[in-house]
Order: structure tokens, then sequence, then C-alpha cells
């Protein structure tokens, strides 16, 4: 079965990412480093000072986020799976350098708040099972999200009580993704009990979902189906639909990435904050 998704902004999306040249896409990327490197007199700039290096790296996540969706839209899926290992690798730097940075005052708070709070956690295992770095997913869940942490460790009736805690009908209006555990309990439960035919008929009631309401979690590459595809794979069972936004190539766990070609840019402490 093949669920047709031609929206009129995917097609928009499509051809914005070809009339941009990919050089402009990898732009962001040198132009934040240099903020924090080279920082200008805030009275000659409208964009806020950088002062930790969390902040790159945590902005620079933003950048590799369009740069691995072209590459989806233009099927070159090595650069696409590398790039999504990118994404996900800044978040975590980000996360890392903040630990040593807590004394330090960042000029941005709503980046300081999304690091405090761990806001995009969730999304960063759902990158890393995708592109199979399975040992690390289950490093950053052991201590933030126990449910997917028994789902990687295959211990089900664990990860079924947490299921029980979580209410059967949540409310739509507070979620717009429909990627944190509450919108995808039905799921896990098909997974946990080995229905495939519930699997496949929640799985399909999700991606129609949220490809309606959705307005910034990814409708080119939607790596929290890919996360449930696999977790359904391990339990014995599979899906028979081809989606747009699910690459048979991120399915296919002896896909690797090349971590000698896809590597985080150098960010030096600055000679101020050594």
């Amino acid at each position: 079965m093949t669920i047709d998704y031609s929206t009129p902004k995917r097609k928009k999306l499509k051809k914005d990412y070809k009339d941009t040249p990919i050089e402009d896409r990898f732009f962001p990327i040198e132009r934040t480093i240099d903020r924090y490197l080279k920082p200008l007199d805030p009275a000659n700039s409208c964009l806020p000072l950088i002062k930790v290096r969390s902040e790159v790296f945590y902005q620079i996540s933003g950048a590799y986020r369009l740069i691995y969706e072209y590459y989806c839209l233009e099927e070159c899926m090595q650069e696409a799976f590398g790039y999504l290992y990118l994404y996900a690798a800044s978040i975590m730097k980000a996360y890392e350098l903040r630990s040593d940075e807590v004394k330090v005052c960042g000029q941005n708070p709503a980046i300081q708040r999304a690091i405090d709070l761990g806001f995009d956690l969730n999304s960063v295992v759902y990158a890393l099972i995708s592109i199979n770095e399975f040992e690390t997913a289950k490093k950053i869940c052991q201590d933030n999200n126990k449910l997917l942490f028994y789902m990687l460790n295959e211990e089900y009736d664990k990860a079924q009580e947490i299921l029980n805690e979580i209410p059967d009908n949540p409310d739509e209006k507070k979620e717009v993704y429909y990627t944190s555990s509450p919108y995808l309990k039905k799921i896990y439960q098909a997974i946990i009990s080995g229905n495939e035919k519930d699997f496949e008929a929640e799985m399909l009631y999700r991606i129609k979902k949220y490809r309606r309401y959705t307005y910034d979690y990814s409708f080119i590459l939607d790596t929290c189906s890919i996360m449930m595809i696999k977790f359904a794979r391990k339990r014995g069972m599979d899906y028979h639909f081809d989606i747009a936004e699910i690459p048979k190539y991120f399915l296919d766990e002896n896909n690797h990435v090349d971590k000698e070609r896809f590597k985080l840019p150098e960010v030096p402490l600055r000679d101020s904050d050594v």
C-alpha cells in the first residue's frame, strides 16, 4: 500500500530547497561559529551575542536539519543519514558543554531553557535510532526516558508498566507533532502485544494526523515512525505500506554513518574564555 503525499506545503518546500544552493544551507553554520569566535559590537548587530559554545552547537542543529531534509528530498540517502547524525550530535554536544557552562550567563534564554528542560532529547533519540546508533540512544534514554530505554532493551513488561500509567485518550489539542508517549501509546501496545494489524492501523492513523496538523516536526523524514517500525521488527512484525517520510534506506539496520566523513566542526574556546 502506498499513501500518496503531495500537499502544496511539501511541493513548495521541495521547490524552495531545489532553488537554494546547498552551499547556502551550510552558511548558517559558519556564521554561527563566527558570531561566537568573532563577536560583533552589540550596537552594530541585530543578533544576540553568543557567549557559550553550547549555544553554538544548539543553533547549528537547526541548519543540519535543513540539510538532511534537503538530501532526503533529493533522495541522496547516505548524505541524509550523515547529516541526521550531525543534527543529533550537535544537540548532544550542546548538552555536554552546558554542564561545564552553568556559571556562564548565555545570551539566548530560549536556548538555555530548552537545554535545561531537555526539550530536544526525545527527537535526538528518534534520530539516533533512525540511523542505527542504538547504544548511544540507550545512554540518553537511561536517565531521561525509561519507556524508550525499556523498548530498546526489549524489556516489554517494564515498558507496559509505564504505558499503564498513561491515559488512553490524551487531549490532542495539546500536541501537534504526535511524537510524545501519550499519542503513541496504542502503537507501543500493539508492538508489545505482537499485533501487526493493530500496529499498522495505529501507525497510519498517527501519520495522517500529524500530516494534517504539524508545523514544525519534519514531514520530510518521520524519525518517530522509523523508530516504531524498528521496534516492531524486533517483535517479528513489519509494515506493508510505503510513505514518503519513511525512506527504506533508514529501515536497513546494516546502514551506518561514516563518522570519518561526517564530523562536527571544531569550535575552540575564545582566548577570553580560556
